[in-house]
């Protein structure tokens, strides 16, 4: 698996979640069955396939590497009377892991909310996992945040978010040469469409590229830190270049206490406050600025 650039993993034999006893459409809970097949593909090394149809969970557990795909997004996760996660995480406190990839899925929410006590829960949530690809995955209507990544490194591709409560891509403290987000749609995100944050000022290396971002809202209000297209916070060496940003309720790029910045070829189209702002943070971190570039701004 390419994790900067072309995602290729090869899908020769796969089993079948059918044989695992997921039934598509009948609103029953699924989760023991779907995680009987990854718990199956995990351990016999091979991918998982999910036939056409929907499939009603509550969370479900990757915990070693491995593949899971459908034909064209036609497998629909949803929740059963909660919303759905696609947990991506070592078991108790294992070792990080990868690679896991996950391709042509959806999972929707349906405005459903998670379990009380979740800090940042996320349709596909991802901790301490070194090589995660998401590619042409279908995120919608999180009461959350979409996609969420703590301590990993790998690739978003591809994917369509949209209708996020919170965020639609958020990733913290990222690992081993940051995060490829490229070339995915960002719509009608909550408070922010893709967040790069880290916990102290240091390196990121993050690339946030060619994505299309738009009817971003700030609901929770506040001076910035809500309603932006992209924002990075105390993350340096980030790249955002050639993204299309529209209609953000604040700023199409907002950068706080991130050095290094390179922010060039974008276009940011009705800005409700400064379309491409970088600041340094608010204590006494020290901040190195960053380049502005070729950019257009209406």
């Amino acid at each position: 698996m390419t994790l900067k650039g072309k995602i290729t993993m090869p899908t020769v034999t796969s089993l079948n979640g059918a044989d695992y006893g997921m039934v598509a459409g009948t609103g029953t809970d699924q989760t023991a069955n779907f995680q009987a097949a990854i718990n199956a593909a995990q351990t016999q090394g091979l991918p998982l396939f999910i036939p056409a149809g929907s499939y009603s969970i509550t969370t479900v557990n990757i915990t070693a590497p491995v593949e899971i795909y459908s034909a064209a997004g036609n497998a629909v996760i949803q929740g059963y009377q909660r919303s759905p996660t696609i947990n991506v995480a070592p078991a108790g406190s294992g070792a990080s892991f990868g690679p896991v990839y996950l391709h042509d899925l959806t999972v929707t929410g349906q405005f459903q909310s998670f379990p009380a006590g979740l800090t940042n829960p996320a349709l596909i949530s991802v901790s301490n996992v070194a090589g995660i690809a998401i590619e042409r995955c279908s995120l919608l209507q999180s009461g959350h945040h979409g996609i969420y990544l703590d301590l990993s490194s790998g690739v978003i591709k591809d994917c369509t978010v949209s209708q996020p409560a919170e965020f639609g891509v958020y990733s913290v403290d990222c690992n081993n040469g940051g995060m490829l987000i490229d070339s995915n749609r960002v719509l009608y995100a909550g408070n922010n469409g893709i967040y790069i944050q880290r916990s102290s000022a240091s390196g990121d290396q993050s690339i946030v590229s060619n994505n299309l971002i738009g009817f971003t809202s700030a609901n929770d209000g506040g001076t910035g830190p809500f309603g932006n297209g992209v924002i990075v916070y105390l993350a340096d060496f980030v790249k955002v270049q050639g993204n299309m940003i529209y209609s953000s309720a604040f700023s199409a790029i907002r950068f706080n206490g991130s050095s290094f910045a390179e922010i060039t070829g974008n276009q940011c189209y009705s800005s409700s406050e400064m379309a491409i702002r970088i600041e340094a943070a608010a204590s006494n971190t020290p901040f190195f600025g960053g380049i502005v570039a070729n950019n257009i701004i209406n």
